[in-house]
């Protein structure tokens, strides 16, 4: 089977289990945790609306949340778009407007 997207690397990659998959601080995430978490944010945006081919802009700090939204967008075909937490609001409207991003998903920040 060959792995066309990151969403079925992940997936074949569940086998890993607890073996962690990336550590940032005291947070671990570990690949089984990811694989879920992802699976449940994918259901989640699917049910919002997202479809494969969407374009998706997500904007979280540099924490595991990030890893499991973009899994996540993978995951349904979508397009990924990653926004930096350093951007001014000005430039984040900016970006967005000229994106055709669909949907913007972010942390309570």
């Amino acid at each position: 089977m060959s792995n066309d997207t990151l969403g079925e690397l992940l997936a074949a990659r569940t086998a890993l289990g607890d073996k962690p998959l990336l550590v940032a601080d005291q947070q671990r995430l570990t690949y089984g945790e990811a694989d879920r978490r992802s699976a449940r944010v994918a259901g989640g945006l699917m049910a919002a609306g997202v479809r494969r081919g969407d374009r998706v802009a997500f904007l979280f700090g540099n924490k595991p949340e990030f890893v499991v939204a973009f899994l996540a967008v993978a995951r349904i075909g979508a397009v990924a778009m990653p926004l930096s937490t350093m951007s001014t609001e000005a430039e984040l409207e900016d970006l967005l407007d000229g994106s055709d991003a669909q949907f913007l998903i972010s942390d309570r920040q």
